[in-house]
């Protein structure tokens, strides 16, 4: 395991009334924003269990069952918005393509009755 999750699950607290706000996290690690994010997101791709709150109180390690059910149904669901997210973009690429193709069938785009 890195040595920065391992340096933020030391300063997660147990539960979600122990929750450390991003910001507290970043100062203690001496990161930006942005960084803190990553190394969260780091650190559960390495299997650590961190969740969060949806009211801003911040991050922390599930102390309980309904903590961690909490987590799965919250990740779950942005799983969901992204998988829908990619579904329109591929859609998107698609007929960019397809309308693409049918440029080069006209002729770059020539109107079909385009007299050359």
């Amino acid at each position: 395991m890195a040595a920065t999750t391992m340096n933020l699950i030391s300063l997660l607290g147990k539960g979600e009334q122990n929750a450390v706000p991003r910001n507290i996290l970043a100062a203690l690690m001496g990161m930006d924003d942005r960084s803190m994010r990553r190394a969260i997101s780091y650190a559960r791709l390495e299997g650590v269990c961190i969740a969060n709150t949806q009211n801003g109180k911040g991050y922390f390690l599930p102390d309980s069952r309904e903590e961690y059910k909490r987590q799965y149904k919250l990740t779950e669901h942005r799983g969901k918005v992204i998988l829908a997210q990619l579904k329109a973009l591929r859609q998107a690429i698609n007929e960019d393509e397809n309308q693409m193709d049918l440029e080069a069938v006209d002729g770059n785009g020539a109107d079909s009755d385009t007299v050359h």
